[in-house]
């Protein structure tokens, strides 16, 4: 279990705080098959990538609107939920279409 200092008032305070005082420090470890084969992601790690994708977003998209975010399970879907977090948009994540037909609805054609 771990505290939570009290000048974490938001989730981008808490990672930021995370990401200072524990960098080295595993923040997700993702089992891509389920049992052994993993991924790991350091707070360090998450904080570094989550700005760079973050700075994208925000490029595209303002505070408060929407993003679709379209992943498989996995490190990657948690870097980029992170950093919508860190954009102040808000995520919508959604699985990727089984099939090319499935795409047209996705987007509403």
């Amino acid at each position: 279990m771990f505290s939570i200092p009290d000048d974490c008032q938001s989730y981008v305070n808490l990672y930021r705080h995370r990401a200072e005082s524990q960098s080295k420090q595993l923040a997700y470890i993702f089992l891509e098959d389920g049992e052994n084969k993993e991924k790991k992601i350091t707070f360090g790690e998450l904080h570094d990538q989550a700005l760079i994708v973050a700075k994208k977003i925000r490029s595209h998209a303002l505070v408060g609107e929407r993003a679709l975010l379209v992943y498989q399970p996995g490190v990657e879907f948690i870097v980029s939920f992170t950093a919508c977090i860190y954009a102040g948009v808000i995520a919508v994540p959604v699985f990727p279409p089984q099939n090319q037909k499935d795409w047209p609805r996705l987007f509403g054609g």
